[in-house]
């Protein structure tokens, strides 16, 4: 699979500790004051970005008093904020930010990278123009390209994690408590720096109560059963048929969505899933049961 450079620099000064998580809610307890976040505890924007793009403010909090807003725009530019650079996580760790995306135009980008290995971790983009949520992920041809895995609800808060297992080779993403997609890692085996952003529309976003920490902090007894899913052969064949095992007994509620986020499939099962309707490609399986849902890639060749 081809690997992706890093694509977005920025010289961030790392005022945290080596072994360092990171956690902020942008408080003044932690060194944040009201106005441009630019500077701010090792916070650094892109060159593009005029002052006060990202705001600290009063508003929108989902813990504490403050959060960071994105002032919207009619430049057309990606505007990035980066956090420090010096973060240090294990190999299973989960990155979290509470995200409030406007409605309208804009691209929100939620990115994570390593400096050090000049490669990008994970790329998740959130387009305000059709609510998609989409995943920078293996394309099943040996490139990448961002998949739409869900949609979001504009104007509303939400919780995006990841939950990234490097010594098994994915990355799993939630909104809220649901699973939504489940992908391999596609570059970088560590996340050092986190950046978020957006493409200028008329929209902009409020972000608050960034986490990046090590374990999984998904929560539910049925995510952490659903998130044992296993789909194989995969990749399979327009010719065949496909197991789902699941260490919940009973049947599955099973809805499968090619890249453009079409639903081609809905069916209940106990395991088997036919597939030979399907096209080769790369599709979104998403799995419910016993009111726990999960979502896993499947290839088909």
């Amino acid at each position: 699979m081809k690997k992706i450079t890093l694509l977005f620099c920025l010289i961030a000064v790392g005022l945290f500790q080596a072994n360092a998580q990171f956690e902020t809610s942008y408080e003044e307890s932690e060194g944040y004051a009201l106005g441009d976040l630019n500077g701010q505890v090792g916070w650094g924007v892109s060159a593009a970005a005029p002052a006060n793009t990202f705001e600290v403010v009063a508003e929108n909090a989902t813990d504490g008093d403050n959060s960071v807003r994105a002032n919207p725009g009619d430049s057309g530019t990606l505007l990035l904020a980066f956090s420090p650079n010096d973060i240090v996580i294990e190999a299973l760790a989960s990155v979290s930010i509470d995200l409030n995306i406007a409605a309208g135009t804009s691209v929100t980008d939620v990115i994570t990278q390593s400096p050090t290995q000049e490669l990008l971790t994970t790329r998740v983009q959130f387009n305000a123009a059709d609510n998609s949520v989409n995943v920078l992920a293996d394309d099943g041809a040996g490139g990448l390209a961002f998949l739409p895995v869900t949609t979001f609800t504009p104007d509303t808060d939400f919780t995006f994690t990841q939950v990234l297992r490097f010594d098994d080779g994915e990355i799993e993403y939630f909104i809220d408590d649901t699973s939504v997609f489940l992908g391999s890692v596609i570059a970088a085996t560590t996340v050092e720096q986190f950046i978020v952003g957006y493409t200028e529309g008329d929209s902009g976003f409020t972000a608050d109560n960034l986490r990046i920490v090590n374990g999984d902090v998904t929560l539910g007894t049925d995510d952490v059963q659903l998130s044992d899913l296993k789909i194989f052969p995969n990749p399979s064949t327009t010719t065949g048929t496909v197991t789902i095992s699941s260490r919940i007994a009973g049947e599955m509620n099973v809805a499968v969505y090619d890249v453009l986020g079409k639903q081609v499939i809905n069916t209940i099962t106990s395991g088997d899933l036919n597939v030979s309707t399907l096209k080769a490609g790369v599709y979104m399986v998403q799995i419910s049961q016993e009111g726990a849902t999960a979502t896993k890639k499947l290839v088909v060749r």
